[in-house]
């Protein structure tokens, strides 16, 4: 029985839309994820999990060793205290601009002084 729920989201690594007839062609994270770890447990083949998801082969393939090339990911804490620290990092440069703009767009409405 294919899944049906009408989902939006992004390939784990690539950023490419997944094709899922169900729903206009997209599958969700966590359709990705069932179908590469049921293709990583064997238990079934790539053309049953494709027709249980009702996605192409191809794309269980692609999910599967994606999610092997990424798995380590998960645990790798020093990464993502890196990527936490990364964005705040950019918020703090984002409100200084705004700041900035703000005084600038300030400092062009005040009168122009002429020189004598």
């Amino acid at each position: 029985m294919p899944y049906s729920a009408k989902t939006e989201a992004i390939s784990f690594s690539t950023g490419r839309l997944a094709m899922h007839p169900d729903n206009g062609g997209i599958a969700s994270a966590g359709i990705k994820a069932r179908a590469a770890l049921e293709a990583i447990k064997g238990a079934m083949t790539v053309a049953e999990i494709s027709t249980k998801y009702s996605v192409h082969p191809n794309m269980v393939i692609r999910w599967r060793r994606e999610l092997l090339e990424n798995a380590a990911g998960i645990f790798d804490h020093k990464k993502n205290q890196k990527t936490v620290e990364a964005q705040e990092k950019i918020d703090d440069l984002h409100k200084n601009t705004g700041e900035l703009t703000m005084e600038r767009d300030w400092l062009k409405k005040l009168p122009r002084r002429t020189a004598v």
